[in-house]
């Protein structure tokens, strides 16, 4: 027996970096749901759609996720010290 579920809503979020960038709640109209994602440096090398929804019959959660790389440099901040007069190991 193939048992078939009408889902109601979806909640993507895109995650990056350990961060949740953008989440939100997605309302089913139909069985294919198309939405586009800004891209943002955060996402810089790569990040995560995780797509989940709450079954009610059996009661579960159920996940899928996909990876994809973001081409691009990060903003990072990077400071130098350099101290005059100190000699470097095998360069006096």
């Amino acid at each position: 027996m193939i048992l078939m579920y009408y889902l109601v809503s979806s909640c993507p979020q895109i995650v990056a970096q350990g961060n949740i960038l953008i989440g939100d709640e997605l309302e089913m109209i139909s069985r294919h749901k198309t939405f586009a994602v800004a891209l943002s440096r955060e996402m810089v090398p790569t990040a995560r759609i995780v797509v989940y929804y709450l079954q009610t019959t059996p009661e579960e959660m159920v996940v899928d996720t996909l990876n994809f790389f973001v081409n691009g440099t990060r903003n990072n901040i990077v400071s130098i010290n350099n101290t005059y007069n100190q000699s470097v190991h095998g360069i006096d």
